[in-house]
């Protein structure tokens, strides 16, 4: 089963729910997967030392800032 059906089979089993705290606690469960995911991405990058320093980042943000507000 590719990943568009088994989305689409979790879509289906989702509209049968009937009870409100059943999806509440639903998307409790995708927030918290989610963040899970981002942690561990996060970790992996800063472990490979995929990361910029705050200067480096502040600097990127300036730079953005003024080219945008000079068009």
């Amino acid at each position: 089963m590719n990943i568009e059906t088994k989305k689409l089979n979790l879509i289906e089993r989702i509209m049968r729910i009937k009870q409100v705290a059943t999806i509440d606690k639903f998307e409790t469960l995708i927030t918290d997967l989610e963040l899970q995911a981002r942690t561990e991405t996060s970790l992996s990058q800063i472990q490979n030392n995929e990361v910029r320093s705050y200067e480096s980042f502040s600097n990127e943000v300036e730079q953005w800032l003024k080219e945008k507000n000079s068009k």
